[in-house]
């Protein structure tokens, strides 16, 4: 099964439309009807707000069942590098947050000067109030 397929597939298993999953995902609807129909790649962050609502694993939502794959068909699935589905599971509770998607956007859209800049003015304001940003970041 595509990727497209099994994102369809769970989007109509648990009754949504389209238009509906946008309003309780955040996800616009152009975009669910892109990763559907194979024109995009679903983002990562995206699958994992599809994964929690749907209340299931990554490859699940992908159309990823081991069993059914060997050899060279395995190899042609669409695949989530390990450390990104590590990286997802361990902090699925902060990903899911609104904020923390919000936040990703407009981090992607800056460069990497104003990246280290804001950066700093975070340690700087979480220092302020007491955190050990140290035992976090290690500064």
């Amino acid at each position: 099964m595509k990727y497209g397929e099994a994102l369809k597939y769970q989007r109509e298993l648990h009754n949504y439309s389209q238009s509906a999953l946008s309003k309780a995902t955040g996800i616009s609807q152009p975009k669910i009807s892109y990763y559907e129909s194979d024109k995009h790649i679903p983002s990562l962050d995206d699958c994992i707000i599809l994964a929690k609502l749907y209340e299931i694993k990554l490859e699940e939502l992908i159309g990823i069942n081991e069993q059914e794959y060997s050899g060279t068909q395995k190899a042609a699935l669409p695949s989530i590098s390990s450390n990104a589905v590590n990286f997802a599971r361990k902090y699925e509770d902060i990903i899911a947050d609104k904020n923390f998607t919000d936040i990703s956007k407009l981090y992607q859209a800056i460069t990497p000067q104003l990246r280290g800049l804001i950066l700093g003015y975070i340690v700087g304001v979480l220092q302020s109030q007491g955190v050990d940003t140290k035992n976090i970041l290690g500064y």
